[in-house]
């Protein structure tokens, strides 16, 4: 075996005349402190300063295992460390992302993570109720270099596995998802938020945003199968029931944020059943009228129908002129 050594930041071996900071520096002897022999080991191989730093995560302990065991063992030779370092799991499994990322200075690293952080904060920072939760996912995904749905999914991955899948539930993100089905009337679960904001599996199934917008579409056409067509046309029940919200609105004289076909199933009835199909306009203003549930008969507009009729019948037996 040639005389190279492996360096975990690059996808290929270097010469160790390269990787060292002198061809003329020799191995630490074994009577060092480990204080002495890391301070050895980085004038030898500054490229691996990250797995002797705090902050280094403990994703290379095995690899800082491996390069002590060589500055303290006099027969340990540069074939062997090139042998054992390709055999750590820091040179099998890191990305070439986490390695270039590593190869940093760590004010370097410092800068990438406070970019990250606020980029985390100004999109998902309601998912976090301790800003010390949020800098160490920053970290992690300034290491593995995630941006845009890998990034969403990782921050929110995070949350969930720390045990605040409760707090990912309360997000604008998750009142968004709630939103979208709602339209069709689906109500959805935590867990299937959770599960489609983390990227993660929902009983046994990978969950995205479209997984599960067709289940709420799929739903909708099981309750209202005469109403499929207009779903697959792109409508949603909120966008079928518009007008009757807006007549019922104008007709029972409440405000229409008050009239919620998924909250007060008397006026899904609007929707009919797949025997009579849905209501006309005509035949949902009679129901809204004649039908008390609704409540017209304490209406403005019904009051006076009724003072309107007595003066009639007052006028038509000879009480009033």
């Amino acid at each position: 075996m040639s005389d190279v050594t492996y360096d975990p930041t690059q996808q290929m071996t270097v010469p160790v005349s390269q990787a060292r900071t002198s061809t003329s520096a020799t191995k630490p002897s074994v009577q060092q402190t480990e204080k002495q022999l890391i301070e050895r080991i980085l004038q030898l191989f500054p490229s691996y300063a990250f797995v002797f730093e705090e902050d280094a995560g403990g994703f290379g302990a095995d690899l800082r295992d491996v390069l002590l065991r060589y500055a303290k063992d006099p027969n340990f030779s540069l074939d062997r460390l090139d042998l054992e370092i390709a055999q750590t799991r820091y040179a099998k499994e890191t990305s070439d992302a986490a390695k270039l990322f590593d190869k940093q200075t760590k004010a370097e690293r410092d800068s990438d993570v406070e970019i990250k952080l606020a980029d985390i904060l100004k999109s998902y920072g309601d998912a976090f109720t301790n800003p010390e939760d949020a800098r160490k996912v920053a970290l992690q995904a300034a290491r593995f270099g995630y941006t845009g749905n890998k990034l969403k999914n990782f921050v929110y991955a995070s949350v969930v596995k720390a045990g605040a899948g409760a707090q990912v539930a309360k997000t604008s993100e998750a009142d968004r998802l709630r939103n979208l089905v709602k339209e069709y009337g689906y109500p959805v679960e935590d867990d299937e938020i959770n599960a489609v904001l983390s990227g993660s599996p929902y009983k046994g199934q990978v969950y995205t945003e479209e997984t599960l917008l067709g289940k709420a579409k799929s739903a909708a056409k099981g309750l209202y199968s005469h109403l499929s067509s207009q779903i697959d046309a792109g409508l949603s029940l909120d966008d079928i029931f518009k007008n009757y919200r807006a007549y019922a609105s104008q007709i029972l004289e409440i405000d229409p944020n008050q009239i919620d076909f998924t909250k007060d199933p008397k006026y899904a009835r609007a929707f009919g059943n797949s025997k009579t199909g849905q209501m006309s306009l005509s035949d949902w203003v009679v129901e809204l009228k004649s039908n008390d549930d609704y409540g017209y008969q304490f209406t403005n507009q019904a009051r006076q129908q009724a003072t309107n009729l007595v003066m009639e019948m007052e006028k038509a037996f000879g009480f009033r002129r």
